[in-house]
C-alpha cells in the first residue's frame, strides 16, 4: 500500500475484512445517500467559487449516478431521489444564507484541497479537504457533512468520527495553533432555520493518539491484517455485505 485515508482508517477500525472486500477487492456498491452527499459536495464547493448558478443539485445527482462504479445492493427508486432532492432544495439555500454569517469577511484559499504526506516508512495520508477560508489570520478547514437531522451528543464526543478533520490539520501546510477546524451538518430532516449547523472541534487533545492509531492500523494494513470481526456486521449499522457472496 502506498496511502492510507480517514475513511479506509475508520473501515478498518470497524471490520479489518470489510476493508479487504472495499479497498483491496475494490467492491464498492454505491447508495442514493453516497450519490447525494457527493452532489451536495460539489455544490457547496462550486457556491464558495461563485459557480453554482452554472449546475443544479438534480443535474450534479444524475451525473454522479452515471458516474457509479458500481450498481447498489438496493435499488434506487424514482421516489427516494425525487424526496432526498426536495431535502436538498430545503437546506441549501439556509446554506448559502448563514456561510457568511458563520464566517463573516471571508476569503476562499481552497475547495477540494488534496492532502498527501508521510506518515510512516513508505505510507502517506490521503486526503481532500472540502473547503479551506481565511478570517483574519486563522485559517478554517471545513468539512460538510449530509445528515438526517444532525449530530447526536454520542457522535459529536465520538473521536473516531472527529478526528477527520484532526487529521487534515495535522497534514496541512498551515500553522496548527492558528487553524480551526469545523463540520458543517446539512439536515435534510430539520426545522426551517435549523437546517444547517456549525460544529467546531478542537483537535490538540485528541491528535497524538490519533496519529498513533492511524500508524498501527496502516502497518496492520501493510501485514495483511484481514480478520472479520463478527461484533460489527450490525453496529453501528448493519454490514451491506452481510450475507452477501462478499461475506458469508
Amino acid at each position: 500500500m502506498s496511502h492510507i485515508s480517514y475513511s479506509e482508517f475508520t473501515t478498518f477500525l470497524s471490520c479489518p475484512y470489510r476493508h479487504k472486500i472495499q479497498y483491496i477487492d475494490r467492491v464498492r456498491p454505491t447508495s442514493i445517500h453516497l450519490i447525494f452527499g457527493s452532489a451536495v459536495h460539489e455544490y457547496c464547493e462550486r457556491f464558495l467559487l461563485g459557480n453554482d448558478t452554472l449546475v443544479t443539485l438534480p443535474e450534479l445527482f444524475d451525473l454522479y449516478y452515471e458516474e457509479r462504479e458500481m450498481e447498489p445492493f438496493q435499488p434506487i427508486l424514482k421516489k427516494d431521489i425525487e424526496q432526498i432532492l426536495q431535502q436538498g432544495a430545503k437546506f441549501l439555500p439556509e446554506f448559502k444564507q448563514n456561510f457568511s454569517e458563520m464566517f463573516p469577511n471571508y476569503k476562499i484559499i481552497a475547495t477540494e484541497k488534496e492532502i498527501y504526506k508521510k506518515l510512516v516508512d513508505k505510507i502517506n495520508f490521503k486526503g481532500y479537504i472540502d473547503a479551506i477560508v481565511k478570517v483574519e489570520d486563522i485559517y478554517h478547514i471545513i468539512d460538510f457533512k449530509t445528515c438526517y437531522s444532525g449530530w447526536n451528543q454520542y457522535r459529536k464526543s465520538d473521536i473516531k468520527a472527529l478526528l477527520q478533520n484532526a487529521f487534515y490539520k495535522y497534514f496541512s501546510d498551515y500553522n496548527f495553533e492558528s487553524t480551526q477546524t469545523h463540520y458543517i451538518l446539512l439536515k435534510r430532516v430539520a426545522p426551517a432555520k435549523q437546517r444547517v449547523e456549525k460544529f467546531t472541534v478542537d483537535s490538540s487533545n485528541i491528535i497524538e493518539k490519533g496519529i498513533q492509531q492511524l500508524t498501527k492500523t496502516a502497518r496492520m494494513i501493510q501485514k495483511g491484517c484481514t480478520i472479520k470481526k463478527r461484533s460489527s456486521c450490525l453496529r453501528p449499522f448493519r454490514c451491506q455485505f452481510l450475507k452477501t457472496k462478499f461475506c458469508r
